[in-house]
């Protein structure tokens, strides 16, 4: 795997840490709604189960109804009830066919007419002294078609333990006499097989009775449930009349959400307890699901971020390694872009930047030829002077031993001239010898012209020295000489004037010959600014 490195590693950092950031928010979210969505889920499954129970809870009660209709309906129980005293005979008959009534879970019964007989099975003892100090005829109440479910001790039998005792009077369907009460005893297995056949594993099953106190319950061995835990159970459950669900903690180890639902007509009720260890293992097992999820899309996002993170800086990364052989002085150095972004912008610039530096290069080389080319002739131009100057000085030699004063004073004029004109190449000299390049100029002019003028030069002394623009005077004298004369043949006059005037320095130049034409006299002060800013920077001192 190639390193990653520069701009890549950034977009990566960036790339992984927004990754990570919505990850994160999305997996508190998502983990949030999904927890709700759990507890939802399985308190509505545990709350089907609970409705399961109190629906089989009700079935027993409508199938012990009928068996108590029969009963009522039977002839046996109806003669019972007649004022006449039963013999032996109809006192069996009575007895076999209550000991076949169809009940599971059917221990014994107890039967009592309206004249106090009691009908038992023939193994059972008991007296109606003691079926009245059991409570059995007091929990009936005032019903008189309603059976009763009765969780109670059996003190009509003296055996041990709680039993579900289903009472209700009994009445003489055609007359009207005092009604008897009859009493089924049947034993836990009801409950445990209404448990088993709708309870599930990991939830704690209940079935209370008409006081909310305990009859059975599943896992006994797991969880304790104590008497005051259970008081506190039925005083909650006490506040609801039918059905509901309390959510939070009892003194329980384990214990989350309760669940119950009252029975109406038995008035039972069956409870379903939910311990938090269901919701944590559901949590866990969602939570593990969720990580392997996510820890599959991370690793499916990284592999995308890196490749799209090096298709995206590619190019990139080709401008840069482009820009470091160009900084080699590699000028083949050209960029191939297919984008379609603003990187493609970018490549043909530095294309073109490259291709004109190259250009910029091979003038500069040219350039530097010809300077070089131009110093060599610079130097020849400064050998050639000399050898004008060692031929003007023969010249003058020869015309003083042959004494020609006017050719002597031409040449040693010329001379001079020449000296300041050439000035070893320098474009700025002092005043003084821009004034004695005129100088000589005029004194040239004087011998071509027959001393057709006279010429005075005035300079203050101080200002000998201020550098100027080499041959500034020259061309303004000679205009002075070719027009200011041209209808003049004799006393003409020049003066040549420096002065300083505050901060600018001031040349004079005044014949007595034809003036200057008007448009002329324009022309010359439409001089541009430019030219004189130039004559300024180069002498140091402002002049006109």
């Amino acid at each position: 795997m190639k390193k990653i490195h520069g701009i890549q590693s950034i977009f990566l950092k960036y790339v992984l840490t927004l990754l990570t950031i919505a990850m994160v928010l999305s997996g508190i979210g998502i983990g949030t709604l999904l927890g709700k969505n759990v507890n939802q889920a399985t308190v509505s499954q545990y709350t089907y189960v609970n409705d399961r129970i109190a629906v089989l809870l009700q079935n027993e009660y409508a199938r012990t109804d009928a068996v108590m209709k029969r009963c009522l309906e039977s002839q046996e129980i109806q003669d019972s009830l007649r004022s006449r005293q039963p013999d032996s005979i109809e006192k069996e008959k009575l007895e076999l066919m209550l000991s076949y009534a169809d009940l599971k879970y059917l221990e014994t019964y107890v039967y009592v007419d309206n004249k106090q007989n009691l009908y038992l099975q023939a193994y059972r003892d008991t007296s109606y002294e003691k079926l009245c100090a059991s409570g059995l005829k007091q929990a009936l109440g005032d019903g008189y078609s309603k059976i009763c479910w009765i969780w109670t001790k059996d003190k009509v039998f003296g055996r041990e333990g709680n039993y579900l005792f289903i009472g209700r009077f009994m009445r003489n369907m055609e007359f009207h006499h005092e009604p008897g009460m009859l009493f089924f005893q049947i034993n836990e297995g009801i409950f445990q097989n209404i448990l088993k056949e709708a309870a599930q594993e990991d939830g704690i099953c209940m079935i209370l009775d008409t006081d909310r106190k305990l009859c059975y319950r599943t896992h006994k061995d797991s969880y304790e449930f104590s008497k005051k835990q259970q008081q506190r159970l039925r005083s909650k459950i006490a506040k609801y009349k039918n059905a509901g669900i309390l959510q939070g903690r009892f003194d329980v180890k384990g214990l989350g959400t309760i669940l119950f639902q009252t029975v109406s007509d038995s008035g039972f009720t069956a409870v379903t307890l939910i311990p938090d260890s269901i919701f944590h293992a559901v949590a866990v097992r969602n939570l593990i699901i969720l990580l392997g999820v996510y820890a599959v899309i991370a690793v499916v996002a990284v592999i995308c971020s890196v490749y799209f993170s090096r298709r995206f800086t590619r190019p990139v990364t080709q401008i840069s390694n482009a820009m470091k052989e160009f900084e080699g002085g590699d000028f083949s150095s050209h960029l191939q872009l297919h984008t379609n972004t603003e990187l493609d912008t970018i490549g043909n610039a530095f294309n073109n930047m490259v291709k004109n530096i190259e250009q910029l290069v091979q003038e500069v080389k040219e350039n530097e030829r010809a300077l070089r080319k131009s110093e060599l002739s610079s130097l020849m131009y400064q050998i050639n002077p000399h050898f004008l100057y060692n031929t003007l000085d023969t010249i003058y030699m020869l015309a003083r031993m042959n004494g020609e004063e006017v050719t002597m004073k031409m040449i040693q004029a010329l001379s001079k001239f020449m000296k300041v004109s050439l000035s070893k190449g320098s474009d700025v000299i002092p005043v003084a010898d821009e004034l004695e390049h005129v100088k000589s100029y005029m004194e040239i002019q004087k011998i071509r012209n027959n001393d057709l003028f006279q010429y005075e030069i005035s300079c203050e002394e101080h200002l000998k020295q201020v550098p100027v623009l080499k041959l500034i005077l020259q061309p303004l004298v000679e205009n002075a000489i070719k027009h200011g004369f041209a209808k003049i043949y004799e006393d003409g006059r020049i003066w040549v004037h420096v002065c300083q005037d505050q901060e600018e320095l001031v040349f004079q130049i005044e014949n007595n010959g034809e003036q200057m034409q008007p448009e002329i006299i324009e022309l010359i002060q439409m001089m541009g600014e430019e030219e004189l800013s130039a004559v300024r920077c180069k002498t140091g001192i402002h002049r006109r």
